[in-house]
């Protein structure tokens, strides 16, 4: 029997364009260097369990106005962000869901 790396779901690699986008905006903006190497949280809470719990709407809010008491900051002034916020949530639950998995990574091109 073969092993899929993609997680439970066997789902494909990272290319829906959207999904693309969303995890280089995650590189561009750097939330590893609080919430961890794969979003999983470190200094900061995992990203991937905020997305299984909440609403897209609750998802964007915090995103976008941050939680400056806990040192969050908000992005509604980037429009990287905003302009994806979308496929940002899609992609952090498709991590949720087990359809991405940590290590997957979008093509560098």
């Amino acid at each position: 029997s073969s092993c899929s790396i993609y997680g439970d779901g066997g789902a494909a690699p990272l290319t829906e364009p959207g999904l693309v986008s969303a995890w280089r905006t995650l590189r561009v903006v750097d939330c590893a260097r609080c919430h961890g190497k794969d979003h999983d949280g470190w200094e900061a809470p995992s990203i991937v369990e905020y997305a299984r719990s909440q609403t897209r709407e609750r998802f964007a809010s915090a995103v976008l106005d941050g939680d400056p008491g806990r040192g969050m900051p908000g992005y509604r002034s980037n429009p990287l962000v905003t302009e994806r916020i979308d496929d940002l949530y899609r992609y952090f639950d498709a991590r949720a869901r087990g359809a991405i998995a940590a290590g997957d990574r979008a093509p560098l091109d």
